[in-house]
């Protein structure tokens, strides 16, 4: 994590009013914070933190910022930015609140496209889309509720948890040792690539990152980049109707 006046931008529009710079005098910033894997942490108030004069131009730059990058994010998830209001200095006070303070949602329904291939889930589907409810009604919202329920229940009793199935699949070392036949071992290795690419799979879905190709082994990387979008559209604090701030998620609900 970095914070503090940079005394630069990444470009054009981080600057407000006065002529626009050449693209090439932002190539040194760029290509900082792109080894470095930084991004702007999450923030609000006016970003555009130092006001000034550049010749006969009123100016003002986002020259102050806090950036992390998804390892430290994932350390500390729910860390935000406040810019405070100008009046002393050119440059707005930054305050960057350090939190890995996480209240799980408990009985959140995800859909997960990797079961759609196993045994009995389209099954599962059909039947919860054609059961019949208390006054027959079928509409659109009461069948996907339906549907919502059974794959539910045919995941209790189909447990799909890849990085079980990774750790017993590893037994190939084993399996050598033991002298298995060569056909056993293959089945492993099989099998063990299957269930890499369908946890490569439901992280890649959930990081939302479809322009990287399915066949890259960047677990490590979706991982990070789901917690970091879900750390960035977290809610921290929120107005009633008569300007009262209110933080925390009881008291936001």
């Amino acid at each position: 994590m970095a914070i503090g006046d940079f005394n630069e931008i990444k470009g054009n529009h981080e600057k407000r009013r006065g002529p626009p710079r050449p693209e090439i005098s932002f190539a040194d910033f760029q290509n900082m914070i792109q080894v470095c894997d930084f991004h702007d942490m999450k923030h609000h108030g006016d970003p555009f933190t130092w006001t000034g004069k550049r010749h006969s131009h009123d100016v003002a730059c986002r020259l102050d910022r806090t950036m992390d990058n998804n390892e430290w994010l994932d350390q500390y998830p729910t860390s935000h930015v406040e810019f405070l209001e100008l009046i002393e200095s050119d440059h707005r006070p930054v305050i960057t609140t350090i939190s890995n303070d996480v209240n799980p949602r408990q009985g959140q329904f995800y859909y997960d496209n990797r079961l759609s291939n196993r045994d009995g889930f389209i099954v599962a589907i059909n039947r919860g889309w054609n059961r019949r409810t208390l006054g027959n009604i079928t509409n659109l919202s009461t069948r996907l509720k339906e549907c919502r329920k059974a794959i539910s229940h045919w995941k209790r009793s189909n447990p799909s948890n890849s990085r079980e199935e990774i750790n017993f699949l590893k037994l190939i070392d084993k399996a050598h040792s033991d002298r298995s036949s060569r056909q056993q071992i293959q089945c492993l290795r099989h099998k063990l690539s299957c269930t890499y690419a369908n946890e490569e799979e439901f992280w890649r879905v959930k990081s939302r990152k479809e322009w990287i190709s399915f066949v890259d082994r960047n677990t490590k990387y979706f991982f990070a980049t789901a917690k970091s979008h879900t750390a960035r559209n977290k809610l921290y604090s929120i107005l009633d109707d008569e300007g009262n701030e209110h933080r925390g998620d009881s008291h936001i609900g």
